[in-house]
Order: structure tokens, then C-alpha cells, then sequence
């Protein structure tokens, strides 16, 4: 019996609207910068994996003087490369975050199948978390949707110290929840990272795959499939 499922976040629960170099060009350009989305979406990808180690041990330490640090160069970097001038790296960064957690620039909207498969699954008596390779930020975004107080949990895996297909960060997930591993379902849209990863970890897993014509095999195309297959398995 089923009595706990987790959920991916990007791509499963949350829709990125725009990624974060776009959303910086833009605000650079509001500015009388002169920077193409293109080039500060490849560029912000660049920095992130060039910064990686060091965002991974602020966020586990959950240091947030750290962390800040941490994104205040990676701002500077990406102004250098891009050839922003004119606008402070500080106050960048601050409107880039107001924008993206505020609602404001759009950049993260919930899939509309979410929030009836949460009552759903509610309805049927069985808990529900979150488990994503995200920052300490996963959190703020679940709050400023409206959906943080739906999940007894929810795991960042920067904040964790290890990110899917990793077991121990089901495993984490499991203790929290105070069940066996045969008794929850993760779900998510990654095949090597969430259908993989928590069968690897003794879960079990449904595949999400909101663009293919047929529901893939051991998979569902909506979130909304989800509830009838849990019923079926008893």
C-alpha cells in the first residue's frame, strides 16, 4: 500500500517559464545595457557548472551569508562575460530575485494538473513530498505558489548534500516520512534521476512524460493518471 509519494519539482510539479541568464539580459537591458537573452542564458549555464563546488558546500552548510557571497560572484562573472556595464552586480542580483520569487517575472508557474492531484491524493490519505535537485530557494518557490503547506516535506538537494539518482537522498526522504521504502512512489520526469534513482533506493517510481503521444511504459503523461494508478495497485 502506498502511503507516501514524492515529487520532483522542475518539470514535474513547477514549470520554468524563463530561465535565469534570460531573465538577466532582460533586466540588463531595462537598464541600457546592451545583452541578447541567448548570450546570458549560455553564459549563466557556463558560470553555474563553474561555480558548482562552491554553491553545493554554502547551501550544505546552509550558510546564507555564504550562499550570498557565492551568487554575488557569480553575478560578477556574468556581467564581465557578457559585457553588462553600468548596472552594480548587487543591485542585480537584488531585482533578479525580487523578479523571479515574487511573481512578477513569470518564471515559475505550476502545471495545472498539481493542485487537483494533490487533493486527490489527500482525499485518499496519502502524504506527499517533495524531492528535487534545487537550492536552499526550492523553498521560497513552493511558498510564493502556494503549495509549500501541501507537502509534509520538501528536500533540496544542495541544502541535502546529495542530489537523485543518489538513495541516500530518498532515503532521507523515507525517514522523514516514517515509512518503508515499499510504501512510497516517487515521481518525476528524469529517467536516470527520478524513475531510476528511487528504484535503485527500494521505492517505487512512475515516470512523467508530459510531451509523448502515448503514456510511457511504467509512466503517465499527466498527474492526473497518477491517483487511478495508485488505486490499482491497491
Amino acid at each position: 500500500m502506498i502511503r507516501l509519494v514524492t515529487f520532483d519539482a522542475a518539470g514535474t510539479l513547477i514549470e520554468q517559464r524563463l530561465d535565469p541568464g534570460a531573465l538577466a539580459a532582460r533586466i540588463v537591458r531595462e537598464h541600457g545595457g546592451d545583452v541578447s537573452e541567448e548570450c546570458g542564458s549560455r553564459t549563466y549555464y557556463d558560470i553555474q557548472e563553474r561555480f558548482r563546488e562552491e554553491r553545493e558546500l554554502a547551501e550544505h552548510l546552509q550558510d546564507r551569508q555564504r550562499i550570498r557571497a557565492v551568487w554575488m560572484a557569480m553575478v560578477e562573472a556574468w556581467t564581465q562575460e557578457v559585457g553588462a556595464r553600468g548596472m552594480p552586480a548587487a543591485e542585480l542580483l537584488d531585482e533578479f530575485l525580487r523578479r523571479s520569487f515574487s511573481g512578477e517575472g513569470h518564471a515559475f508557474a505550476l502545471y495545472e494538473d498539481v493542485l487537483p492531484t494533490l487533493d486527490e491524493l489527500d482525499s485518499m490519505g496519502v502524504a506527499t513530498g517533495v524531492i528535487s535537485n534545487w537550492d536552499h530557494t526550492l523553498h521560497l518557490t513552493l511558498k510564493r505558489l502556494g503549495v509549500s503547506e501541501r507537502f509534509a516535506f520538501a528536500i533540496a538537494s544542495l541544502e541535502f548534500g546529495a542530489e537523485k539518482p543518489d538513495p541516500r537522498i530518498f532515503r532521507h526522504a523515507l525517514e522523514r516520512a516514517g515509512v518503508e521504502p515499499n510504501e512510497a512512489l516517487h515521481v518525476g520526469d528524469s529517467v536516470e534521476d527520478d524513475y531510476r534513482g528511487a528504484l535503485d533506493s527500494g521505492l517505487r517510481a512512475v515516470l512523467l512524460d508530459r510531451t509523448a503521444g502515448e503514456p510511457p511504459e511504467d509512466g503517465i503523461r499527466s498527474l492526473l493518471d497518477l491517483p487511478r494508478l495508485i488505486k490499482a495497485w491497491g
